[in-house]
């Protein structure tokens, strides 16, 4: 039960952390379009 638990949490660490670098990456692209749009 505790293995499997483990295993869970593991889980459940490697969706928030993906979670945070996917938003980090929308949010650089959100700034990348922004600048374009200044430069232009």
């Amino acid at each position: 039960m505790i293995a499997g638990g483990g295993g869970v949490l593991e889980l459940e660490l490697l969706h928030a952390t993906r979670a945070a670098i996917m938003l980090k990456l929308m949010r650089r692209r959100s700034d990348l379009r922004n600048v374009i749009g200044h430069l232009r």
